[in-house]
């Protein structure tokens, strides 16, 4: 009865262990060794099966005894446990491998999405470094250009960065008597006159931080050889060769100074000369009314009003002059633009309420396509003269009554022995014309 038991367990195990085996093939996929397996199995089980049979029909005793099944027993346990407890590594090894795979999977999926990303910034890149490459085309051709035309042009040209000058044209050598060497050597300001330098370092380094600063002054350079020369600067802050740079163009204005001063030395002469004349000097339309544009302040001295009130458009000045005189002045006037000059005697009346006698002489000035363009004419007090010239005409009038109306002949010549002058008497006596009788002789 013991064997039978034992049998029936080995065949129950052996077909577990076989059923197991046969499991095992979905966990590790090896299905062939596991089929193997299976089977070999499989035909112990049948053998047990067989043996349980022969025992359970014939009643007999198995022919290897107890201990033999006992042993056989032993290893379909054995064999159902090492099926049982290689199974759960089988199963841990699946599961890795699906981890392995979906991790190889993800690391493949952002391989490609990494690719993906360098191939796109590998065009990228190409594309800037080609667009770089014509940017650097362009700017070596576009300095090179300026190069070109800064060597043609008659300013001098300085590029400076930080503290020094990297680039100059030819021009700025002449203006200077420095080399191009020399000049890079120098600090930009050192080409300047002492007096000029400290402010030059201050507008160069205020301007390459960002400060605003004016565009154009003008300063004083001093060349090599000592000589100082005017020049009128006009910088600007431009990329030169990558770089943040200043550039500076200078113009050579010393005989444009040399001029504004005679000019000044002449004009301060002129005033000299406006301040110590006591004539009028005026600017006026050369149509119309005539209204003066300008007047020298010597018109208060001579007439006692403030030149500022004949600027006044209100026709002062021909108001005052006199009745008896106002026609032949408008007249003369009038016909200016024909005459182009005039000379005449009038009287006005100053300030004080009293006529007195003025010379003015007033001239046309015409531009270019020969039309009156505006009157420049002096006015000057001649009353004093006017009042002698009266007098001495009196004078002479009371001497000639005086002589006309003597009984006595009186009469004047010349050294070249010509009458200049008989009285009425002598006239009288010798039955003589005295128009005829002067400018002659007795012969």
């Amino acid at each position: 009865m013991g064997v039978r038991w034992i049998l029936g367990a080995s065949v129950l195990l052996q077909v577990v262990a076989a059923f197991l085996a046969l499991r095992l093939i979905k966990v590790t996929g090896r299905g062939w060794a596991w089929s193997l397996i299976a089977a070999a199995i499989a035909l112990m089980t049948v053998r047990r099966a067989f043996s349980l049979y022969h025992l359970l029909s014939t009643d007999a005793t198995p022919p290897h005894g107890m201990q033999a099944e006992l042993i056989a027993l032993t290893i379909s346990v054995l064999m159902l446990l090492g099926v049982a407890l290689i199974a759960p590594m089988f199963r841990a090894l699946q599961q890795s491998e699906l981890v392995l795979r979906e991790a190889h999977d993800t690391l493949e999926e952002r391989v490609l999405e990494r690719t993906d990303e360098l191939t796109h910034a590998n065009e990228s890149l190409a594309l800037q470094i080609a667009e770089r490459a014509e940017i650097e085309k362009a700017l070596r051709n576009s300095e090179a250009q300026f190069r070109t035309v800064s060597e043609t042009i008659a300013a001098a040209v300085f590029i400076v960065r930080g503290v020094k000058m990297i680039e100059v044209n030819a021009a700025a050598c002449v203006m200077t008597g420095y080399s191009r060497e020399e000049l890079f050597a120098m600090n930009f300001w050192e080409v300047l006159h002492p007096d000029f330098q400290a402010a030059a370092r201050d507008r160069g380094v205020s301007r390459q931080e960002g400060e605003d600063i004016p565009v154009s002054y003008e300063v004083k350079v001093r060349r090599k050889d000592g000589e100082d020369r005017w020049v009128t600067f006009t910088a600007a802050m431009i990329e030169y060769q990558g770089e943040t740079s200043i550039i500076s163009t200078a113009y050579d204005i010393s005989r444009l100074k040399r001029v504004e001063d005679a000019l000044r030395e002449a004009d301060a002469h002129q005033r000299l000369i406006f301040q110590t004349v006591p004539m009028v000097i005026y600017t006026a339309e050369p149509a119309g009314n005539q209204y003066v544009v300008w007047i020298s302040h010597q018109a208060e001295q001579i007439s006692g009003f403030p030149a500022e009130r004949f600027l006044q458009r209100d026709g002062f000045w021909a108001e005052r002059i006199h009745p008896e005189d106002f026609d032949r002045v408008m007249g003369i006037f009038a016909k200016l633009p024909e005459t182009e000059a005039a000379a005449f005697e009038y009287r006005w009346k100053c300030a004080s309420g009293e006529y007195r006698w003025y010379l003015e002489h007033p001239t046309i000035v015409r531009d270019a396509e020969g039309e009156p363009s505006e009157i420049i004419g002096t006015w000057l007090d001649v009353n004093e003269r006017k009042t002698a010239e009266h007098a001495l005409i009196q004078s002479e009038q009371r001497i000639q009554a005086i002589i006309d109306n003597t009984t006595a002949i009186i009469y004047l010549k010349g050294l070249d022995a010509k009458y200049t002058m008989i009285n009425r008497r002598y006239a009288e006596v010798f039955n003589l014309d005295r128009e005829y009788a002067v400018g002659k002789t007795d012969f």
